[in-house]
């Protein structure tokens, strides 16, 4: 009975030593190591840490979590083998809109929940903007430390043309830049009043005057050109045929362009003809001192008599097609 006693009295000692050399062994190698993912931005990291706590696998990344950022499972949940974490640091965004600036720090990556945070209602056909590139409110951003955005208000565009008449809503930043999105591809024959680059910061009233296509008959040749030039003179010009002396044009050049488009343009040349005719001169004898008896001196010569063709002769040169004056 004796020797059973003392048994049960060694074995909780034994069990104590061996509990202490475990602990001597724990903190002589230092806690477990252990191997989680890191998920940051969608992109998963993995890594042997041997930290607690889910802050100490971040900050052995490089990280610094902050109360602002989202941390899945929360930064001092205990950490475990295998574990998932999910980071997403808060970002700066700087808000403009409706003449009011706003500053979050969020990690929200969809600018739908900015303005939402914010309270501002996006109309379908405002325009957002994220660092001066347009967005979707619905479209996630990447990792960016700051964030500039901006809500540009639709305004509307009366436009007159020639070709009608439009009312357009758009928050471009440009007046051509609204017309070339709502689909009026204009060149640079056509006049835009005021100028494409007007900035859009307000309504207004736009005049379009498209460009006309004209076909040129002028020295033998058929040229095409397209104008937005009232008169037929400014159209010439345009396309680098301005009328010089007595040239002229069909029609003149004060008129109207045609509604057929076609214009000659007439070269005129003036030359002037000189006619000449011989004049034989009279032979006059007289009696000179210093010329001996029965000899002759000649001193006269032919004339020449001279004359021009009128006032001149002018000779045009038209296009290719023969056309009388209207």
């Amino acid at each position: 009975m004796a020797f059973m006693k003392n048994r049960k009295i060694l074995f909780p000692a034994a069990a104590g030593i061996v509990i202490a050399l475990i602990i001597l062994a724990v903190t002589l190698t230092g806690p477990p190591t252990k191997t989680v993912t890191v998920v940051f931005e969608g992109q998963p990291i993995e890594v042997s840490t041997s930290a607690r706590e889910v802050s100490g696998a971040l900050e052995e990344l490089g990280f610094s979590p902050k109360s602002e950022d989202e941390i899945k499972p929360a930064a001092n949940t205990r950490l475990e083998d295998g574990q998932t974490i999910t980071y997403t640091p808060a970002i700066q965004v700087n808000l403009n809109a409706d003449g009011e600036s706003f500053t979050l720090i969020t990690p929200e990556r969809t600018p739908s929940a900015w303005l939402a945070e914010t309270g501002i209602d996006l109309a379908a056909e405002d325009r957002l903007t994220i660092n001066g590139q347009r967005a979707l409110p619905e479209q996630p951003i990447g990792y960016l430390p700051v964030v500039d955005a901006e809500v540009r208000r639709a305004v509307t565009i009366d436009l007159h043309s020639n070709a009608g008449q439009w009312r357009i809503r758009s928050a471009a930043p440009t007046l051509g830049q609204a017309l070339w999105e709502a689909g009026f591809n204009f060149t640079v024959s056509d006049v835009l009043t005021p100028a494409p680059e007007t900035p859009l910061n307000e309504s207004l009233t736009a005049q379009l005057q498209s460009g006309q296509q004209i076909i040129i008959q002028v020295d033998g040749q058929s040229l095409t050109a397209t104008t937005s030039a009232d008169t037929v003179g400014t159209a010439l010009a345009q396309a680098g045929l301005s009328l010089q002396g007595l040239d002229y044009s069909i029609p003149a050049q004060n008129e109207p362009l045609p509604p057929d488009g076609q214009v000659t343009v007439v070269r005129v040349q003036e030359e002037i003809i000189i006619n000449q005719e011989t004049i034989p001169f009279e032979t006059v004898f007289t009696a000179l001192d210093d010329v001996e008896i029965d000899s002759y001196r000649q001193t006269g010569r032919t004339g020449r008599s001279k004359r021009s063709a009128g006032a001149g002769a002018l000779r045009e040169q038209r296009g290719n097609r023969a056309c009388g004056r209207r």
